[in-house]
């Protein structure tokens, strides 16, 4: 039995920790002593309970002053920098603070999620190390990093470049405290650890196919109910939505559509749902299982959230993408350029104009199937299968020779 120790640090959402948690359960089944680390423990006690140790992590405490964050952040770096990377003494003191929980746990292995300030204090500590996440998640090691918003007409390399250095001159800092080697780039961070699992498949990595990781696809928990379709002629669409201020028109446009509609909206206000009570379209709050929900579907639309996006991909259905945050975007366009579907605005009119294209225009269903065809080897059990896998592995190696 190892201790293991499973470090999340950035990212806001439920469905950061809810992955976790599943990961971690599975690790404890197998035998191992799991602590949990997280940003946001809100829902910690409902999924972990006493089964599971939880911690607080040390996490960037974000400025207050938005004027102080990027506008429209191009790279990884840039990224970091809006969660408080721009500070290098700010990130000394957290990675100092993360060695001090490494040495009062003593783990094992390290299994991080979106946290490189863990990764910065595993360094030279011979502990072994698993980067897991999307492609978003764990950046390449080339140097400079790739454009992410491939779409913007403004990127500026030079500032790009510098302002990635200035990332990485921070974090040597923090090495330099805990006397740890230092890296040659931000992707190096991540290049350097035992293993990098992406639970995504190569066509919805932010970066492209790449080398040195390995593949495991997407990881959607097949928890909830069955989904319940409205009765009405024509196709099923299903839409899996957070409530925002333009709502009221997206689900005008898809009760106009005549479809049979599922939306699934957790949180959903009473009067946001109310006018939608009966007909076509139905709302519900109750988690659903998204697996048979994805494969029942003809049609999907989301915000372009990975998980979701993902798991329409693997049941070969066309979608649409309403992004409200720039990694949906990107996981958007990556659809877009796939032939799979279309990115849309929540403007009512332009939202209807490609939601109808999508209904109507065989390319796009003829070519999420040609994408599923390609990934039906990455299944969800065949990547939980290799995850546990790689665990045990790692925990069995030993530690790191300096």
């Amino acid at each position: 039995m190892a201790r293991i120790l499973d470090c999340w640090e950035l990212g806001n959402g439920l469905a950061y920790i809810e992955s976790m948690a599943v990961g971690d359960k599975l690790m404890a089944k197998a035998g191992h002593e799991v602590h949990f680390v997280g940003r946001d423990l809100t829902h910690a006690e409902r999924l972990f309970g006493d089964r599971i140790k939880y911690h607080q992590a040390p996490t960037p405490v974000i400025p207050h002053n938005q004027s102080q964050l990027l506008p429209n952040p191009m790279t990884f770096a840039d990224v970091l920098i809006n969660l408080g990377y721009g500070s290098p003494g700010a990130i000394a003191g957290r990675v100092r603070a993360w060695r001090n929980l490494f040495d009062l746990l003593k783990p094992d292995l390290v299994r991080c999620a979106h946290a490189p300030d863990a990764l910065l204090a595993a360094r030279g500590t011979g502990m072994r190390v698993l980067v897991i996440g999307i492609g978003f998640l764990v950046p390449p090691v080339s140097s400079p990093l790739p454009l992410l918003r491939t779409w913007a007409t403004n990127a500026n390399p030079e500032r790009m470049a510098a302002r990635e250095q200035q990332v990485l001159a921070g974090m040597n800092q923090a090495l330099d405290l805990i006397k740890a080697p230092r890296i040659a780039s931000i992707g190096a961070l991540y290049a350097e650890t035992d293993e990098r699992l992406l639970f995504t498949y190569p066509e919805l990595d932010d970066y492209g196919p790449r080398e040195g990781v390995r593949y495991v696809g997407n990881f959607q928990a097949g928890a909830g109910e069955a989904p319940v379709w409205p009765a009405a002629p024509g196709k099923r669409i299903f839409a899996y939505l957070e409530p925002f201020k333009p709502m009221a028109g997206v689900l005008q446009a898809l009760a106009a559509s005549g479809q049979s509609v599922l939306v699934y909206m957790p949180h959903a206000p009473e009067e946001m749902t109310r006018p939608y009570v009966s007909g076509n379209l139905r709302i519900t709050s109750k988690p659903l299982d998204l697996n048979r929900t994805a494969q029942e579907c003809d049609l999907g639309v989301s915000h372009g959230g990975h998980n979701i996006v993902g798991t329409l991909l693997y049941a070969g259905k066309p979608q649409l993408a309403l992004p409200t945050l720039f990694p949906e975007r990107i996981t958007g366009e990556k659809i877009a350029a796939l032939g799979a579907g279309l990115v849309t605005s929540a403007d009512p009119a332009a939202f209807n104009t490609q939601l109808q294209r999508l209904l109507q225009e065989e390319s796009f269903a003829g070519q999420a199937r040609e994408c599923a065809a390609r990934i039906a080897g990455l299944s969800m059990e065949a990547g939980i299968k290799e995850f546990l896998a790689t665990v045990e592995r790692l925990s069995k190696a030993g530690p790191r020779r300096a």
